[in-house]
């Protein structure tokens, strides 16, 4: 089978792609970012007769792939959370992969605690008439949680206005009740039991999310690890439970907001890759 040597990355040049953006590895840690599944195989390809055979990959974003993996790592120092990391990032992770993940993840998720005298205020000219809605908000806010993938208040606020809703303090109430809805979702079947289509539908959708939110307050890789999880939680139990046009309509209206492009993994990456195959 022919192939471009020129679109083709060695581990060799993988490192070198990585120190040029201050993330020093080895050949011995790359190799075992292969074995433990974060990385992709290599290809084979013969050098012809009597000349050996290279290793290569193929896969055009294995450079913001291996730097996502070594910051994943680097914080947290556990292959399940970069996996994890390396999903809501939007890269190929094997939906059966994801799920091993997602289950062990939420076997080892410390449990929530109800705090006591915790108090909702009502926000001027937010509808709360429903008989339950105040119990709820009541609840949501008394669940307290050490997790750093809780909804920072402040990112629900921003989002909402991004998207064309301009009343202010209603943010915290929404938060009260996701906050019902997450603890209940994350440890659910929800995950285990979606299709692999739902999974990279979902995934599609947080992706798309994270770019957003990325344009209007940055950071990136704290975006994706404290509300990566939780946003996809939500998103994946839209889409199973058939919610796919509400999903749509507010993709569309986050296509529409006119942002500066997202500083993704393959945006911080340009620079550095540019010599990639230079290197030997």
């Amino acid at each position: 089978m022919e192939f471009d040597i020129a679109k083709t990355t060695t581990e060799r040049q993988l490192v070198v792609a990585l120190a040029a953006s201050g993330r020093i590895v080895s050949l011995m840690d790359v190799a075992n970012w292969r074995k433990n599944g974060l990385l992709p195989p290599l290809a084979s390809h013969g050098l012809g007769p009597g000349k050996g055979k290279t290793y290569r990959w193929h896969e055009k974003n294995i450079v913001p792939r291996a730097a996502t993996i070594f910051d994943a790592l680097k914080k947290q120092g556990r292959t399940d959370h970069a996996i994890l990391i390396l999903f809501l990032s939007g890269f190929d992770v094997p939906p059966s992969t994801l799920r091993r993940v997602w289950t062990s993840r939420a076997r080892l998720r410390k449990p929530l605690a109800i705090k006591l005298a915790a108090n909702t205020r009502r926000t001027p000219g937010l509808d709360i008439n429903a008989l339950l809605l105040l119990p709820v908000l009541a609840v949501g806010a008394a669940i307290h949680s050490k997790e750093k993938s809780a909804i920072p208040v402040h990112a629900i606020e921003r989002f909402l206005i991004r998207l064309g809703h301009n009343r202010r303090g209603a943010a915290e109430q929404l938060y009260q009740i996701l906050t019902i809805v997450i603890a209940v979702l994350e440890t659910s079947t929800l995950v285990r039991e979606a299709s692999n289509s739902q999974l990279r539908e979902a995934q599609r959708y947080i992706v798309r999310a994270i770019n957003f939110l990325d344009a209007e307050m940055g950071f990136r890789g704290q975006l994706v690890e404290c509300l990566g999880p939780s946003l996809f939680v939500l998103i994946l139990a839209l889409v199973c439970s058939g919610q796919n046009a509400a999903l749509e309509s507010i993709a569309a209206r986050i296509d529409d907001v006119d942002r500066p492009a997202p500083a993704g993994p393959v945006h911080a990456f340009r620079t550095a890759t540019q010599g990639l195959h230079a290197a030997g």
